[in-house]
């Protein structure tokens, strides 16, 4: 019922004043139908064709004139909106024309030319993605979208011999080239012939082109990407840049390596006290330039906006960032690179936030509560034993120990202790020598003193950091009440 008028233009387009027999009609002949629009006569062969439909039985008498079988139904008087309205295979796509209030322009009488992509491309392009693309906080990507699909001017291709430039309404360049009778549109592969219109033609297409998104855009629509697209978009001045003209390389994390942290690192960094860690965090991510998995090869260094050296590793085929490896690359944006990892990128951080994002969040703590965070955030070269937070969970009185900082430094040293050895002696930040033990029965424990059990963790800006998964009190305070 909503496309009667369109059912009235199109029956109309099948009729012609005056008694015309089929020996009337003329190759190249041009009808007049009284829906106002012309109709084509071909003759090839012993074939006729009216509107491009063959003529499959002529002149059936009438009292009031003749009538002539066709083979199709005529409808090139309707413009190009009409006709994808009316054209089941690309409703999809309609509807996203239509919530872009573009079909308004599909009937430019300048004439347009429509690479329609079908609805199995949007099945393949994943019921999540399609679900981001058509909401509304991302209106701005679906009307790109539109207009990445829509070229003003008509433009016959199935004769293209030489690749043909094209400027979608997006102001990007398509590029069109016709291989051996395959037609294709940026790589994706036209699958009709061009279908005319009143006002230009219509293509049918096998995939959406996404190709121009900026990546900023390109992030939004990502369902893996969730999380790290909400971080830039709660920091104005980062999604600025992702979206601008400037190009930039992002190694985006999934929304696994964020489920992954432990949920009392989650909670500090959300702690506004470190929120600048966290923006370090999301900015080690980008890097300024375009780097595409071409572009890179084992032992090159990155820098990211953040300051952060980021080396590349390359196994085979396979491409690490420091210990991200992407796992989706070169997804095509107009403003620089984008590469999806499957892992949060740490920047280069002093002993205190190493203690946070390794976990040891207690410690931290404790490390406040006394004061000493600022020595650990010193540019001079130290060693923490950080204890983890069961550590102090079984020891509740720890955190309010009168002598916590004298605690903290003894399990520190005045100096980066370097790889753990048997017989490594330190002097610790409380001035007691201690010694690194190898256990007997297994040469992969490494002990304090021959007690307390060790393991390297990760190094920092200023030191290492190990966790040591006990405490013992410095000598002084052993026969203390």
């Amino acid at each position: 019922e909503a496309n009667r008028e369109l059912l009235i233009r199109v029956l109309q387009h099948h009729i012609v004043q005056g008694n015309l027999a089929a020996s009337d009609l003329t190759d190249g002949q041009e009808l007049q139908a009284i829906s106002g629009q012309t109709l084509q006569v071909e003759r090839i062969d012993e074939e006729l064709r009216v509107g491009g439909a063959v003529v499959s039985e002529a002149d059936i008498g009438a009292d009031n004139g003749v009538i002539h079988g066709i083979d199709d139904v005529l409808r090139s008087n309707l413009n190009t909106g009409d006709r994808l309205s009316l054209t089941p295979i690309v409703q999809d796509f309609v509807d996203l024309v239509s919530d872009s209030g573009r079909l308004p322009d599909l009937a430019d009488e300048g004439g347009v030319t429509v690479f329609a992509p079908i609805n199995n491309a949007f099945d393949l392009l994943g019921a999540p993605t399609v679900d981001l693309l058509t909401r509304g906080i991302n209106q701005d990507v679906q009307d790109r979208v539109v207009d990445f699909h829509i070229v003003s001017g008509i433009y016959p291709l199935e004769a293209l011999e030489e690749p043909l430039s094209l400027e979608n309404l997006d102001g990007s360049t398509l590029t069109v080239v016709n291989e051996n009778g395959v037609i294709t549109v940026d790589g994706y592969r036209v699958l009709s012939e061009g279908v005319q219109t009143s006002n230009g033609l219509i293509y049918l297409l096998d995939n959406i082109n996404l190709n121009y998104l900026n990546i900023e855009q390109r992030l939004r629509i990502s369902p893996t990407l969730t999380t790290y697209a909400t971080e830039i978009r709660d920091r104005p001045s980062l999604r600025a840049l992702l979206e601008g003209a400037e190009e930039h390389t992002l190694f985006a994390a999934v929304n696994l390596a964020f489920l992954s942290l432990d949920p009392d690192v989650i909670d500090a960094l959300n702690n506004p006290e470190n929120s600048a860690l966290f923006d370090r965090i999301i900015q080690v991510h980008i890097v300024e330039g375009t780097y595409s998995t071409s572009d890179l090869y084992d032992g090159l260094v990155l820098t990211s906006i953040d300051g952060s050296e980021l080396t590349v590793r390359v196994t085979g085929d396979q491409f690490f960032i420091k210990n991200g490896q992407i796992a989706i690359a070169d997804i095509p944006v107009e403003n620089g690179a984008f590469h999806i990892i499957d892992n949060l990128i740490f920047p280069e951080v002093d002993l205190v936030d190493r203690t946070l994002l390794s976990g040891h969040t207690d410690h931290v703590d404790a490390l406040m509560r006394t004061g000493l965070d600022g020595v650990f955030r010193e540019s001079t070269s130290r060693t923490l034993f950080a204890f983890p937070n069961e550590v102090y969970s079984a020891n509740p009185g720890l955190l309010s120990h009168p002598q916590l900082d004298q605690i903290i430094l003894y399990h520190a040293a005045v100096e980066d202790i370097g790889q753990l050895f048997h017989g490594l002696v330190f002097e610790s930040m409380e001035g007691t020598l201690r010694t690194v033990t190898q256990d007997p029965q297994d040469a992969a424990i490494f002990r304090l003193d021959g007690i307390t059990p060790i393991v390297p963790v990760a190094t920092a800006s200023n030191g290492r950091l190990l966790v040591a998964e006990g405490f013992m009190l410095p000598p002084e305070l052993r026969h203390q009440p």
